[in-house]
């Protein structure tokens, strides 16, 4: 079942960067049937599903050129969703994909805040690597002023939103 949400995820990928329209709609075709699935099997635990469900939704709305706010709102449900089922990678997964959406959209408000948010829930779950993968493609948007320097609700945030209680 989590394959689904990364075949999904794959294949979204694979037909934005396809040079022709019958790999595009092959890809689209099969993150559809992903989709479909992960939709079923959210009827029947919607704690382990939905948030896969909305990253998955977030990110063909996208593939489609959808309005922005339909986009956002995706990423926003998917990331709650996985923060309240305590999925700490999925959450950060989804919180870089709204991150790099909003960079896409030149939203820089949101995705710096995605995008921290996405190297604190990484950071967390232990994925060193990724974090530094991150730093070394974003450092100029994480970059981060000393902790004295910082505006409290900044910090109030950045806990808040990668809480797990």
């Amino acid at each position: 079942p989590v394959n689904a949400l990364f075949i999904g995820l794959s294949a979204m990928a694979q037909a934005a960067q396809s040079k022709t329209k019958v790999r595009k709609f092959k890809l689209i075709a099969r993150a559809k049937i992903m989709i479909r699935l992960v939709s079923k099997w959210s009827d029947h635990c919607p704690i382990n599903f939905l948030g896969k469900l909305d990253l998955l939704e977030a990110e063909l709305s996208v593939f489609q050129g959808k309005a922005a706010s339909i986009c956002a709102k995706k990423y926003t449900s998917a990331i709650a969703l996985s923060r309240e089922a305590g999925l700490v990678m999925q959450t950060a997964l989804a919180s870089e994909r709204a991150g790099r959406y909003y960079l896409s959209i030149k939203d820089k408000e949101n995705t710096t805040q995605m995008l921290k948010q996405a190297k604190l829930l990484y950071q967390e779950w232990g994925a060193t690597l990724k974090v530094t993968h991150l730093d070394n493609e974003f450092g100029h948007l994480l970059q981060t002023a000393p902790p004295s320097e910082r505006n409290s609700n900044e910090i109030k945030m950045l806990r808040k939103s990668s809480s797990y209680d």
